[in-house]
């Protein structure tokens, strides 16, 4: 495929085209497209830092008196919280019993300075006393291709792997397990190749953040 991006549309022919099936089973457009979105996300999921799936300094709001702020709708994780109106990194709350050995009362005002992760809302603690401005680094989850324009957010050098594993999929679904096994694999080395180019100058600059709530 080479170093160009290429379409939806680019991609279900190519899939079309590989695939060979002996009972002559046609995949629709329509199911090459989830094979194509279950593959993104394959690739997605074997890490959390991926540079596409970055967003930096996203801007939320949390007025006064207020303990959240609304994030935006694709996010994954949070890598990142900095109070931006007082100037400072802000720490997320690990859990239920660090909430209350920080805040008792739950009512406690002042210049946020921790965090917690609510479903697509952050709340902060202690409350704000006047409005504040946060700047949130976050992975997002990754986009389904829809429209037949829509292109990839993965390296053109690496989408092969996104066809290989919707022909893996496709192949395992036709109850053809050799097939599907010679895709896993070719996917499985295409995978290798992408972690070793993007993750390995990367990976000791991430941290894990937990933002369980027990």
């Amino acid at each position: 495929m080479g170093e160009w991006s290429v379409d939806l549309a680019t991609l279900q022919s190519i899939c079309g085209t590989r695939f060979r099936d002996p009972n002559n089973n046609i995949v629709s457009a329509s199911n090459w497209t989830m094979y194509l979105n279950s593959a993104i996300r394959l690739v997605s999921a074997a890490s959390p830092i991926w540079p596409w799936l970055e967003q930096r300094s996203v801007t939320v709001s949390v007025t006064a008196g207020s303990r959240t702020g609304t994030l935006p709708t694709d996010i994954y994780a949070l890598t990142a919280v900095y109070n931006s109106t007082n100037q400072l990194l802000m720490t997320p709350i690990a859990g239920r019993s660090q909430y209350r050995d920080y805040y008792p009362g739950d009512d406690e005002t002042g210049v946020p300075i921790h965090y917690h992760l609510s479903g697509d809302t952050i709340e902060v603690y202690p409350l704000p006393e006047a409005a504040t401005t946060l700047k949130v680094d976050y992975i997002k989850n990754p986009t389904d291709l829809s429209s037949s324009s829509d292109e990839p957010a993965i390296p053109p050098q690496f989408q092969e792997a996104l066809i290989d594993g919707a022909l893996m999929l496709a192949y395992q679904d036709d109850a053809n397990p050799t097939q599907a096994q010679v895709y896993e694999a070719r996917y499985e080395r295409i995978l290798a190749d992408m972690k070793a180019a993007y993750l390995g100058p990367r990976a000791d600059r991430f941290h894990g953040v937990d933002d369980r709530w027990f």
